[in-house]
């Protein structure tokens, strides 16, 4: 049986209720959201999670400020998630209508693969492509297994915010061997970078 954990690195924005909110009502059964603290942004973050902690909600935190954009975050998520599968949402970002729906329904037929749905950014919808700035880590749904599921974090310098998304999917496509495309959207990204798709 398929079980979702979402996972939402957080520093401690105002915008994370609306991101727990999108989805909370959307868990099946099994499913959990897991917010991961930033350090030092703990009380925010920790505030805004105390009326979901008895919802399928789990908080946890980085010992220490990273600042690495979430990629720690969602790694130390992973490392903790109950669920068969992960995906991940920014902070500042939505869950899709219906994104629980679409996921579970995708991954009947091959669950041992990552899959890879669409999003909305910006008013902009991207899917279906394994291409740098045309992919974000909001549409891949991975495999929870730890033997072949590479960091999302690391400590290339090349790898930044502009690209950490891009390079963890191109790295669990190249463990699995193959990325699953659906079209169904699970992800809404409003308003980052001022519009612009880094």
């Amino acid at each position: 049986m398929t079980k979702l954990s979402l996972i939402i690195p957080t520093i401690g924005r105002s915008t994370l209720t609306r991101a727990i909110e999108s989805a909370i009502n959307q868990l099946h059964e099994e499913d959990e959201i897991i917010v991961i603290g930033d350090g030092g942004e703990v009380i925010p973050g920790r505030l805004q999670c105390e009326p979901y902690l008895n919802r399928k909600l789990v908080y946890a935190e980085l010992p220490q400020i990273v600042g690495d954009y979430g990629c720690s975050g969602c790694d130390l998520g992973i490392s903790i998630a109950k669920g068969t599968h992960c995906f991940f949402l920014g902070d500042d970002d939505l869950s899709a209508e219906g994104a629980f729906d679409i996921i579970h329904e995708g991954l009947k037929d091959r669950p041992e693969l990552p899959h890879l749905f669409a999003m909305v950014h910006c008013g902009r919808r991207l899917g279906n492509i394994l291409q740098a700035c045309m992919v974000s880590g909001q549409q891949i749904v991975v495999p929870r297994n730890l033997e072949k599921l590479p960091k999302m974090a690391s400590e290339d310098v090349r790898y930044h915010m502009a690209t950490s998304d891009w390079h963890f999917i191109m790295r669990v496509n190249a463990a699995f061997g193959t990325t699953v495309f659906h079209d169904g959207i699970i992800a809404i990204l409003e308003q980052q970078n001022n519009g612009r798709f880094m």
